[in-house]
């Protein structure tokens, strides 16, 4: 009894208690617990003429088949701590046994400490180990600089030819990961992959996804090509997702690829394909400008019964999608919103921060002149701005000036309170002081320019890149009277603008001390008769694609400098460059287009 009773012990306490015993203990308490048994054949017996490494290996894998994930942390904790009597064949399996583990740091730490002791036996590394030391590294999204440039280089010394096609795309990957910085790296994997045949659907996928990742590694041509070879066969969910998400993050657009998507979204059923597929290439249609209404709408149809299913990212992808492409789908959008609400109402963690999912969601509505009120108030809480200001974050900062504006101004009597004015005024200055000084204005602003002086004799009859009260920088800014002749404004009446002046100024605070404002507030107010316009030149990218319809972010800034007090007049860039070789033709233009507006307000 007592021999059991003392056994027994033994193990619990080289279990549960390791780093109090450390490794001798552990060796004697298994010596012990076995010859108390008086059984030669015992497995223990055999243990006892085992190595520590090789006992607390066995351990490990136990502790990883059982799935007791805190047991398996600490027990490889003791290989931290003496990382120096392990070879790197046997550090190769605790660290891959380590990976059921839910510590992330402590992961990363056990794998750049392996990889450090791999560092110090790297005479002995087989061409297996080098795969291993980059895949492992990749996992743990190690930030070592030492450990990654070793990686690296003994990536280098490998004769490349000796690697398999699923090796080398596995290590193409890896580099990606760790934003490997050795240009050769990548075009001597790449090359060697490219020679190779009949290339796994698998692979081609691997080298895909590692051209989004590491965008200077492939050319447009090269990643074209590698999605025309996946193409060649049937495309499950992962490879359109993979697929997708490359050409939005390259933002290249694959004919081939998009027209076979819209077939599907037209004609097939989609309830099978997860969530994150559909939001993925809802995303990439929306940074490529493919947009088709009929897509759209079919899209809207299909994916609305299969909401409830969505996560966070995937809804925030799929609303970030129909508000850059000015779809409207409003009962898609107040869906999300709902989800989205619940969502954060059991994440406790969602009431000290604001998640870009929030903000996307928020935006996409916004687009559409919907005001999801619960997460507006969540937005438009002091601490989100504060934050914004103690980041420096230019994207936040814009995004919680439009959210303002559009709750001052198109739902000023709504219960939730808007910005004060000076946190405001920072927002807005933080934007001021981030954009690049303006030294030469596109050839399009520059004949709109020109054209302007030539039909009023004057540059002081309009301000260029004027600045509005707001989140928001007018391409031209001007007085019409009722005969949409152009009218000289009174001396002061335009806003000095000092970012655009030069280096020295930029981000000067002169702008904010002479500031006044209407009632606490700015607000567009000109004499009797006269027109305070905002005139914009829409380039290319204000359009969707090849298309007439404006992009979201278009639509939404036009809707706010209107209710903010503006006449808006937009200039489409494909009937302005009829005009490019003719000041006088551009003069006349511009002449019509005033008079028949003064026409339609008078």
């Amino acid at each position: 009894m007592r021999v059991q009773v003392f056994s027994r012990l033994a193990f619990h306490l080289r279990l549960l208690y390791p780093k109090c015993f450390g490794y001798e203990f552990q060796l004697v308490a298994r010596r012990i617990s076995s010859s108390a048994r008086h059984f030669t054949d015992s497995p223990l017996i055999r243990e006892a003429s085992l190595s520590s490494q090789e006992i607390l290996l066995k351990d490990i894998t136990e502790l990883s088949d059982k799935g007791d994930k805190e047991k398996l942390r600490i027990a490889c904790s003791n290989v931290l701590d003496n990382i120096a009597i392990f070879q790197p064949q046997q550090l190769i399996r605790i660290v891959d046994l380590a990976a059921n583990t839910s510590n992330l740091p402590f992961k990363r730490e056990l794998t750049e400490k392996s990889l450090r002791r791999f560092k110090a036996n790297s005479s002995t590394l087989k061409m297996s180990d080098v795969v291993w030391m980059m895949t492992a590294a990749a996992k743990v999204h190690t930030k070592d600089r030492e450990v990654i440039n070793f990686a690296e280089a003994e990536v280098m010394r490998q004769d490349l030819t000796n690697f398999t096609s699923l090796q080398l795309a596995s290590i193409l990957e890896a580099c990606a990961i760790l934003k490997c910085t050795t240009p050769e790296i990548y075009s001597s994997l790449l090359s060697e992959v490219l020679k190779r045949h009949n290339l796994s659907r698998h692979i081609l996928r691997l080298l895909i996804w590692s051209s989004a990742v590491a965008p200077q590694a492939f050319t447009d041509e090269q990643t074209i090509e590698l999605i025309d070879k996946i193409m060649k066969g049937p495309l499950n969910q992962i490879s359109i997702s993979t697929i997708a998400w490359t050409l939005g993050k390259r933002q290249m657009c694959h004919k081939g690829f998009y027209d076979k998507i819209f077939s599907i979204l037209l004609y097939e059923d989609i309830t099978r394909w997860a969530p994150r597929v559909i939001s993925m290439v809802a995303w990439s249609m929306s940074c490529n400008q493919m947009y088709s209404p009929e897509v759209m709408d079919q899209l809207a149809i299909k994916v609305l019964p299969l909401l409830e299913n969505f996560p966070e990212q995937s809804l925030s992808n799929l609303a970030y999608a129909f508000g850059t492409l000015n779809h409207r789908a409003e009962d898609l959008l107040l869906k999300v919103v709902d989800i989205h609400t619940k969502q954060l109402q059991e994440d406790t963690a969602s009431q000290n921060t604001v998640r870009q999912a929030t903000f996307n969601i928020t935006w996409a509505c916004l687009v559409f002149g919907i005001f999801p009120m619960e997460l507006l108030t969540l937005i438009l809480r002091p601490s989100v701005a504060q934050n914004a200001l103690r980041s420096n974050s230019k994207v936040i900062a814009n995004f919680l000036l439009q959210c303002d504006t559009a709750l001052r101004y198109e739902r000023p009597n709504s219960n939730i309170e808007p910005l004060q004015l000076d946190v405001f005024l920072d927002l807005q200055k933080l934007l001021i002081q981030q954009l690049p000084v303006i030294t030469d204005s596109s050839n399009y602003n520059k004949n709109m320019t020109a054209a302007l002086i030539e039909l009023a004799g004057s540059e002081k009859y309009f301000q260029t890149e004027a600045l509005t009260y707001g989140p928001y920088i007018i391409d031209f800014e001007l007085l019409l009277n009722q005969d949409g002749k152009l009218v000289l404004p009174p001396e002061g009446f335009w806003v000095e603008k000092p970012f655009i002046m030069n280096s020295a100024t930029q981000g000067s605070d002169s702008f904010y001390q002479n500031v006044k404002f209407a009632s606490d507030w700015y607000t567009v107010t000109v004499g009797d008769g006269l027109f305070k316009v905002a005139l914009e030149a829409d380039g290319p990218h204000h359009y969707v694609g090849n298309s007439l319809h404006v992009t979201g972010k278009t639509a939404l800034k036009k809707r706010l400098l209107s209710a903010m007090g503006w006449k808006v007049l937009s200039i489409p860039w494909f009937e302005w460059k009829h005009l490019l070789f003719s000041t006088e033709d551009q003069a006349n233009y511009l002449a019509a287009l005033f008079k028949s507006f003064a026409h339609k307000h008078c």
